[in-house]
């Protein structure tokens, strides 16, 4: 299996997007809130359901509704790349982390 792939390979984490609870609580989700909330006012129309502290593979965390935002696609890709250490960079803990190194609402 080459690099890429076995990055790419679906992960206990990455399976939990592809699950009936998933969808649903992230149809309702975008439905609830259709604007982005990022906090620097984009009022964009929001694409992608994210996480506001990174759910690691813990369900309760992940299906939690108060642990969820709505966000235009480019306001998360810069979150996720600055954050979770995309583009090859390491990942960045932000300054308003709380002790485990959990970003917290403001993100971007």
């Amino acid at each position: 299996m080459q690099r890429y792939e076995r990055e790419r390979a679906p992960t206990a984490n990455r399976r939990l997007y592809h699950t009936p609870e998933w969808r649903t609580l992230r149809a309702l989700h975008l439905r609830e809130h259709p604007l982005c909330e990022d906090e620097a006012g984009c009022r964009r129309r929001a694409t992608v359901v994210d996480h506001c502290i990174p759910h690691r593979g813990d369900n309760a965390r992940f299906f939690d509704p108060a642990n969820l935002r709505a966000l235009c696609k480019p306001h998360h890709d810069r979150k996720t790349a600055r954050f979770d250490g995309g583009f090859g960079r390491a990942p960045l803990h932000p300054p308003d982390a709380d002790e485990n190194n959990e970003p917290g609402f403001g993100l971007l």
